[in-house]
């Protein structure tokens, strides 16, 4: 009888142990990477932005960063790098690489346009959520938030 028992609590501990390890291995998948080190130019005082196209980017990532940026209230355009305005604040590379239709890796740098300011970069690795979702995400992280004046009657 002790013999079954000690075969039943083996074979829990060692699934346990495996759920456990595949547990920690996924969420090694899943790691936000943020990085706020920055001189000069607070990424605060940014307004408008200009978005870089990724010369291998067919899925339109420039385009979600661009209506993210909007929806901040910000000002966004997207092109090539060759066409940037010179009148934007910051501009705005990325790297999206896709492993398949779902799980993909994402990288944001801003790089403020005023002399002696540094580039902030976030990266999100692998990830299986929604393209909008993980540009929400990474901007979050690195556009500190806004303060909004009340409107006045």
């Amino acid at each position: 009888m002790m013999n079954s028992t000690n075969n039943g609590t083996g074979w829990w501990r060692g699934a346990t142990a495996a759920a456990l390890a595949l547990g920690a291995g996924l969420a090694g998948c899943a790691t936000t990477e943020e990085t706020r080190d920055y001189k000069g130019t607070a990424l605060s005082e940014l307004h408008s932005f200009y978005v870089v196209q990724s010369a291998d980017d067919a899925r339109g990532i420039d385009r979600l960063i661009v209506r993210e940026i909007d929806l901040l209230g910000l000002e966004a355009t997207s092109g090539p790098a060759a066409a940037r305005p010179a009148d934007v604040d910051g501009e705005i590379t990325y790297v999206a690489k896709w492993v398949d239709d779902n799980l993909f890796k994402l990288e944001l740098e801003i790089r403020p346009l005023s002399k002696g300011a540094e580039a902030v970069r976030a990266g999100s690795y692998l990830q299986r959520k929604q393209p909008s979702g993980m540009v929400h995400e990474l901007l979050e992280i690195l556009l500190p938030p806004r303060k909004v004046e009340a409107l006045r009657k």
